[in-house]
């Protein structure tokens, strides 16, 4: 990607203040960068407390054409994981409410709210096989004034840490 740092250059005057150029709006190549570097890399809001309140709960949402669900646990941790059943790649989870498990629609492996895996159909026997390597993929995921934050960087900082310098001291944020 070739863009001219001129493009960049901030106005300290506001009677000389600009716009960005219009095409770093619709330019794909420039998403694709975003995509790659800002977006799959940083905290990014995906939804409110609210909506995983009470143990159960949970909602989907894709970030970056990745399909990912969040939920509110038993021992009321909640949690971000890859939509994604590890057998067959189908959706554990659709839209959003309140359950006990996840199950996929294809061949019914089955989840519990911590994304182990509970049941296997048809893999009784097989050799080798280990529940525990098959659980859903976990996400980063925190809340932050009742806010669902995500980060699809396993290597990621914690939101906290990230942000430090971001912190706003009316709030008394305690991370």
């Amino acid at each position: 990607m070739n863009i001219s740092r001129d493009l960049f250059q901030v106005e300290a005057e506001i009677a000389r203040a600009w716009t960005l150029p219009a095409r770093l709006y619709t330019d794909a190549e420039i998403f694709a960068a975003e995509k790659a570097k800002i977006f799959s890399r940083t905290w990014q809001v995906v939804g409110h407390a609210s909506q995983v309140a009470n143990c159960g709960d949970y909602f989907t949402t894709e970030l970056m054409d990745e399909p990912l669900v969040f939920v509110r646990g038993g021992d009321g941790k909640l949690r971000g994981f890859y939509n994604v059943c590890r057998h067959r790649a189908g959706p554990p989870a659709e839209g959003c409410g309140s359950r006990k498990l996840f199950r996929c629609g294809y061949h019914g492996w089955t989840y519990g709210l911590d994304g182990a895996l509970i049941s296997a159909t048809e893999i009784e026997g097989v050799e080798g096989f280990h529940p525990e390597d098959f659980a859903l993929k976990a996400v980063r995921t925190e809340e932050w004034f009742n806010l669902v934050f995500v980060n699809l960087d396993p290597e990621a900082r914690p939101r906290g840490t990230a942000w430090a310098s971001c912190r706003d001291r009316r709030f008394h944020s305690p991370t």
